[in-house]
């Protein structure tokens, strides 16, 4: 969701734009302007969900404001066929009686007018208010008249309990979205180390998408994973790939992933439009656990996938460890809800500069994830020698 924010007055501007980062907004769907003639020249050439105005403002740069020039782009927002008109636009003032004189005149025009005076925060819960409604509203247009189903696959030595907070945070804001939680229960780190138990859970999950798919019929697929989940369900779904009927998967979600980074998703051909979003944290550490000692896993959660940043593959890079997806509802509000109305979707990078301690341990804890299997083969032919000598 976009925000065109226009205000002369600087120092609000700024604070502005950051409490809407706060709120969960990305800082580059934030665009600032200062005049009349700059805001008109953004809303002609892109889209704004949202306007934000202060209701007093000069009609270029350097000049008087006024609130006349306020009152000439509403109307010209109403009235030209060039602009992009916005869905809802929200006056701002410093001091709410400064404006008596014209209030009802710009009312008119805008939703509603809000007192936002720097130093002091009372009107952050009306303008939050107001703005979630238009990003509900968002969400419901971006899904109308396509029918969505949601499933959630939980990570191991939990029960999932992120799981039942997304699909409220999402009902909240769209109701008509079908959601379905797949638990298997506390998985220890120990049996996932085995692969039979991994193939054990694999199969299970890939018979429980059969029946899942069996009753969402034309219903558009989102499929929300985690940690081991991810795992489960990107091996179930190429197990999948290689029967008939297969549904309309719109998006798979990885989110701290222990697939390795060079895993073959040669299987989505089967899976015509799906997109694979793969979520990571930059201080993830325990991927590099998962990479060194656990068969067949990887630290594509903290990596990303080699070679793929297509419209089809997006590595999306936030900074935080393992659970930062799930530390409140932030980051599923702001980053996972979107996925249901917004295509394409876009890209998030905060890795900054190449860090060579990282990428030491990364290449230390892939190397020993390529030796452990000859260490493990190994071992186990010299007990059987010792056994028998």
């Amino acid at each position: 969701m976009k925000i065109l924010l226009v205000d002369d007055d600087a120092v609000r501007s700024q604070r502005l734009t950051e409490w809407l980062c706060e709120l969960g907004f990305v800082e580059e769907d934030v665009v600032s302007v200062s005049s009349v003639n700059d805001a008109r020249v953004k809303m002609t050439d892109s889209y704004f969900d949202v306007l934000l105005l202060d209701v007093v403002l000069p009609r270029r740069q350097h000049d008087q404001p006024m609130w006349k020039n306020g009152i000439w782009l509403l109307n010209y927002i109403n009235s030209s066929a060039r602009v992009r008109k916005p869905e809802k636009i929200i006056g701002i003032t410093a001091y709410i009686d400064d404006i008596s004189s014209f209030k009802a005149e710009f009312e008119k025009l805008c939703l509603v007018v809000i007192e936002v005076q720097t130093g002091y925060t009372d009107w952050q819960e009306k303008l939050s208010h107001a703005i979630n409604y238009t990003r509900s509203s968002k969400y419901a247009r971006g899904s109308e008249g396509v029918n969505v189903f949601a499933i959630t696959v939980h990570g191991i030595r939990t029960f999932g309990h992120w799981q039942s907070r997304l699909k409220a945070l999402t009902q909240a804001n769209a109701g008509f979205i079908e959601f379905q939680s797949y638990k298997y229960g506390y998985f220890p780190v120990f049996f996932f180390m085995v692969p039979f138990f991994q193939r054990r859970e694999v199969f299970r999950l890939k018979e429980k998408l059969k029946v899942l798919f069996s009753e969402s019929g034309e219903k558009k697929l989102v499929i929300f994973s985690h940690s081991f989940g991810t795992y489960l369900a990107a091996h179930a779904l190429r197990e999948l790939s290689k029967e008939s009927n297969l549904p309309v998967i719109d998006k798979l979600v990885l989110s701290g992933s222990v697939l390795k980074s060079n895993f073959d998703w040669g299987f989505i051909k089967a899976f015509p439009g799906m997109k694979v979003i793969n979520d990571c944290g930059t201080h993830d550490y325990v991927l590099w656990l998962s990479e060194a000692f656990i068969p067949k896993t990887g630290m594509a959660g903290k990596t990303g996938f080699y070679g793929f940043h297509t419209d089809r593959f997006i590595n999306r890079f936030f900074k935080g460890g393992h659970d930062l997806y799930f530390r409140g509802d932030d980051f599923m509000e702001s980053n996972w809800l979107p996925l249901f109305s917004e295509d394409p979707v876009k890209s998030h990078d905060e890795r900054g500069e190449s860090n060579i301690v990282h990428m030491f341990f990364e290449k230390t804890f892939a190397f020993v994830g390529t030796c452990l299997p000859l260490v493990i083969i190994s071992a186990g032919l010299a007990s059987i020698w010792y056994y028998f000598t």
